[in-house]
C-alpha cells in the first residue's frame, strides 16, 4: 500500500496567546496572566460603570449634574493614570473598575445635560456626535496603544 509520513507538527498556533507564565505582551505578559485574567483587565471596567450608573442616576436628583460629569472626569482621569502606574494585577483591577465608575457619570448624565443645553434644532446633531465619540474613542486607544506601546516598553 501507499505509506505516507504525517508531517512534523508545526507548534502551536502563532494566534494562540501563551498560557500563564509562557509570556505574551503587554498587561498579559507583564503579569504573566491566563485567558481568565486577561480577560477580566476588560471585563471589571463593566463592573464599574454598572455599579456607578445608579448611583449617578440617583444623586443627580439631589446634586448638580454638571458638578457629577466633573467628580466622574475627575475620577476616569485619576484611574486611567492609576492603570497606567499599577504595580501589581490587583491595582490595575480597581483602577479599571474606577474607570468604569467616572465613566458611569457620562453615561447617565450627559445626555440629559446635552438636551437641556442644545438649542432645540441641534440636539440630534449634539448628542450624535456625542455618542459617535465612544467608539472613536475606544479605536483610538487600541491604535494609539499600539503605537506607543513598543517604543514605551509597554
Amino acid at each position: 500500500g501507499n505509506t505516507t509520513a504525517a508531517a512534523p507538527s508545526p507548534g502551536p498556533s502563532p494566534a494562540v496567546p501563551p498560557a500563564a507564565g509562557e509570556g505574551g505582551s503587554g498587561i498579559r505578559g507583564e503579569f504573566g496572566l491566563s485567558n481568565f485574567q486577561d480577560g477580566l483587565v476588560f471585563s471589571i471596567f463593566m463592573v464599574g460603570m454598572l455599579v456607578g450608573s445608579p448611583v449617578f442616576a440617583q444623586l443627580c436628583k439631589t446634586l448638580d449634574a454638571l458638578r457629577l460629569i466633573a467628580f466622574g472626569l475627575t475620577c476616569w482621569s485619576a484611574a486611567t493614570i492609576g492603570c497606567a502606574i499599577a504595580p501589581s494585577y490587583a491595582v490595575l483591577l480597581l483602577a479599571r473598575s474606577l474607570v468604569g465608575l467616572g465613566e458611569a457619570s457620562f453615561v447617565c448624565l450627559a445626555a440629559p445635560f446635552i438636551d437641556d443645553a442644545a438649542p432645540p434644532a441641534q440636539k440630534s446633531s449634539w448628542l450624535a456626535a456625542f455618542y459617535m465619540m465612544i467608539p472613536v474613542g475606544v479605536a483610538s486607544g487600541f491604535i494609539l496603544g499600539e503605537a506607543l506601546g513598543e517604543p514605551l516598553g509597554w
